[in-house]
């Protein structure tokens, strides 16, 4: 592992407001006196809020690692950056890696800026993968967990070509920044905020007219973050993050998505579709788009639904759909940011084109994480079937061949790595093609 980058050390910025506590104010009454403690307990313990021009992200500088645990490069491993702040250690620790990318430097000094912290990988060809991270800020030089009131993280230059894209992912941001010029794909799903490149990288490195996103945190002495790679590619391709520790946007802040309690829909006996969703976060002026496609790639309609606005618990949505594209539509969910973007929800799909076979897929479930989908299925007699897993443009991914039951059977395709996000099928056919059963999943 090489040497690290120079340390420089940054003081931690105080909050304005704490001035006010140091004013000396005189008291001339049995109110003022009371006037005055409620002001000295305001500005020495707060309220636990603050506006956002108010608060004051540290600038920090990662230098100096140590690995001090585990096998440099794998699951497991610890490093230590030392000294990163005003009297603050940071731990970083690999608590997962997915598909086919190796760490080559946990933080590159030879390019980019020197305090960012710069992890470097060398990504295998024809696949999707992440390192997740978590990054603990202790007290310098012992082990001893600090809360920091406030810590930002920018993103510069998410780098594209036409055949490698890199994401970013955030677990539980309070709210982010990203760059209005350039559009960006942004998704949320189980407090995970995630954003992919839509544009070739002009100068990586730069904020500006580049694909950057900065995430905002409050109150935290650990955070969760995913480096990924796509690479569609037939080389190993060797790219590096450059995140920095610092606030790098000015502004009001994009407020998070809302979180979809569930999103669903009902096919009724006019062939019309009832969809229907339940979210809490909701904001002011935030508003949802469904878009509605036959293969979950080509949007033939845009529906529009106004936002329900704030609300201290849960806002609850409907539409009903009385021109489906055909047998089988997917509908996919969005919501706006405020700033002419969108962020995507959940896709989900409607209908079947099985109705008479004599297979029929109950239900089929992907495990991401694991490279896995859960299959359960019913057939009509004992049979010699194959089972397939096939992309949006019916590509194959993988496939077995199966002696079913009559009845009620259950199956796992697995070992084909993490899938980018997107649509797939799971096709059961009886070699012969007399018959077919298809699901779609999103992912």
């Amino acid at each position: 592992m090489k040497a690290g980058k120079k340390g420089q050390r940054y003081v931690l910025q105080q909050r304005v407001t704490q001035k006010a506590a140091q004013r000396k104010i005189i008291v001339f009454s049995v109110a003022g006196v009371l006037m005055f403690t409620l002001t000295w307990l305001y500005f020495n313990f707060g309220t636990g809020t603050q506006s956002k021009a108010e608060v004051a992200y540290p600038q920090m500088t990662f230098s100096n690692q140590t690995l001090i645990s585990g096998s440099d490069g794998n699951e497991g491993a610890i490093y230590q950056f030392s000294n990163i702040g005003n009297g603050i250690d940071a731990q970083v620790q690999i608590t997962k890696i997915t598909g086919n990318t190796t760490l080559s430097d946990i933080d590159f000094y030879s390019s980019g800026c020197g305090p960012a912290w710069q992890p470097a990988f060398n990504i295998a060809p024809c696949s999707t993968s992440f390192i997740e991270w978590e990054i603990k800020f202790k007290k310098a030089g012992t082990y001893i967990d600090t809360v920091i009131p406030s810590v930002a993280i920018a993103v510069s230059g998410l780098y594209k070509s036409s055949f490698i894209s890199q994401f970013i992912s955030a677990v539980s941001p309070a709210d982010y920044y990203r760059e209005s010029s350039v559009p960006m794909m942004l998704s949320y799903n189980n407090e995970m905020l995630e954003a992919h490149a839509l544009i070739e990288a002009k100068n990586n490195g730069s904020m500006t007219g580049n694909s950057s996103i900065q995430f905002n945190y409050e109150k935290v002495k650990n955070l969760i973050l995913r480096t990924g790679f796509q690479n569609t590619g037939n080389e190993v391709v060797s790219k590096m993050f450059s995140m920095y520790f610092k606030p790098c946007f000015a502004g009001n802040p994009f407020p998070m998505p809302s979180s979809i309690v569930n999103f669903s829909g009902e096919k009724n006996s006019d062939n019309t579709i009832s969809l229907k969703w339940e979210a809490t976060g909701d904001h002011d002026d935030q508003n949802y788009m469904i878009q509605k496609s036959r293969d979950g790639k080509s949007v033939s309609e845009i529906i529009n639904i106004s936002g329900l606005g704030k609300n201290n618990g849960n806002n609850i949505y409907s539409y009903e759909d009385k021109n489906p594209v055909g047998d089988r539509t997917f509908y996919t969910l969005s919501q706006s940011d405020l700033h002419g973007g969108f962020v995507t929800l959940k896709t989900i799909c409607i209908g079947s084109a099985d109705a008479n076979s004599p297979v029929t897929i109950k239900s089929a479930t992907l495990n991401n994480e694991k490279g896995m989908v859960n299959i359960s299925y019913g057939t009509l007699s004992n049979s010699m079937l194959r089972v397939s897993l096939t992309d949006a443009d019916r590509k194959e991914i993988c496939s077995r061949v199966i002696q079913a039951k009559e009845g009620n059977n259950d199956i796992c395709l697995s070992n084909f790595g993490k899938l980018e996000r997107g649509v797939y099928f799971v096709n059961i056919d009886n070699y012969r093609m007399k018959y077919k059963a298809v699901k779609a999943l999103t992912n």
